[in-house]
């Protein structure tokens, strides 16, 4: 915080004359929210963290969910004197998509400044498959089917290996809603053919 006085002057007689002094009370605005980042997330949380600002009131946090075209306020932190700010956000539903924007605000008499924002976008996490079953569709394939998970973009199929057994594979990435046929071919000593499937 700063405090000022300003006069006006004329020069008269190789002088300067003064008038009244008036005096006012300002300071800068806060700097912006540091090192913003997704710390954690769940199925149903996520957790930001951001370094404090030194001088800030507190903070406020503007979210916009998947869909909108518009930033709103969500709520307020305070400053509390810590190095970083945490910042849970709860009771989300699973593979949900919301951005964040981050301001410092401080109050310079009765008025409210803010800084400017800090933006991170980030999602909870898709819930587990389940019901997944392996059916036997012959010698040499099998069929693959799971219920649907809400919100989820596509699916990863894992295959454990053949010779080291605490190892799985990536074997195929799935989309929602389709079926494909593929060969391992990293399998010995030869491929073998299999189904994956969503249902």
């Amino acid at each position: 915080e700063y405090s000022y006085k300003v006069s006006a002057y004329k020069n008269f007689n190789d002088s300067k004359k003064h008038g009244t002094e008036a005096y006012a009370v300002g300071e800068t605005l806060t700097a912006a929210v540091k090192s913003l980042k997704v710390l954690e997330r769940t199925t149903s949380e996520i957790k930001l963290s951001w370094l404090s600002a030194k001088g800030a009131d507190g903070y406020i946090v503007y979210k916009k969910d998947e869909g909108e075209s518009a930033f709103s306020e969500y709520t307020r932190i305070s400053n509390n004197g810590d190095e970083t700010v945490y910042f849970t956000d709860s009771k989300l539903n699973s593979a949900y998509a919301r951005s964040y924007r981050i301001v410092t605000y401080s109050y310079i008499g009765d008025e409210l400044k803010k800084s400017d924002f800090a933006e991170i976008d980030a999602c909870t996490l898709p819930k587990t498959v389940e019901n997944l079953k392996v059916t036997t569709v012959s010698t040499s394939s099998v069929k693959l089917t799971w219920n649907k998970v809400d919100g989820a973009t596509g699916y990863i199929v894992y295959r454990q290996g053949t010779s080291d057994t605490t190892k799985y594979y990536t074997i195929a990435t799935l989309e929602s809603n389709t079926e494909i046929s593929y060969c391992l071919l990293y399998t010995s000593p030869s491929p073998r053919d299999i189904s994956g499937s969503r249902m």
